[in-house]
């Protein structure tokens, strides 16, 4: 018989697992990122920046809205629920505005990773907002550069290898261990 305090679904299977009901929240967060950008990559990596852009917003504030519910239940002490997405969000600005501002720099006086990161242009607001919510990262990281993630959004990331290996991986362990075809 569930608690008198389980009032909703998630809560009962938190209890039922000995876990706080925001920690259960934060990994199903973490864990529905993976299926969303599988979901990109397969119907829009490479089509339109913009439409990839506002499918990376509307992914992301809908994990921010299921996850928060801080403002009902934050607490006094460290709160797991709002703390690590706002460091991720003041991390991820903090390197968005040094890279834009290495990009304002002559090239030569930069290090090489500088050189790989720098942006000689001022991001659109949209394009900041799908970096700052892309679903499998907005929540926990890891960080990466605006760089990369317009380079991916454009499609011409170099990791296209790595990206065809594990949809072979996959389709090869999907195909043996849930079909069950050897």
């Amino acid at each position: 018989m569930a608690a008198a305090e389980d009032r909703t679904f998630l809560q009962a299977f938190a209890n039922s697992l000995g876990a706080p009901e925001p920690a259960l929240r934060l990994l199903i967060s973490i864990l529905i990122g993976y299926p969303l950008v599988l979901i990109h990559r397969y119907s829009l990596y490479c089509k339109n920046p913009h439409i990839q852009h506002l499918y990376f917003i509307a992914s992301g504030v809908s994990i921010a809205l299921f996850n928060y519910g801080y403002y009902m239940t934050g607490t006094d002490t460290y709160d797991i629920k709002w703390s690590m997405p706002h460091c991720v969000l003041t991390l991820r600005l903090i390197a968005l505005t040094y890279d834009v501002y290495d990009g304002r720099k002559d090239p030569e006086k930069l290090s090489g990773d500088q050189q790989k990161t720098a942006l000689s242009f001022t991001p659109t607001l949209i394009e900041i907002a799908g970096h700052t919510y892309f679903p499998a990262s907005f929540m926990v990281g890891p960080q990466f550069s605006m760089r990369r993630y317009l380079d991916f959004v454009k499609g011409s990331t170099q990791f296209g290898h790595l990206i065809q290996s594990f949809n072979t991986n996959t389709n090869a362990w999907v195909a043996h261990n849930i079909f069950k075809i050897k």
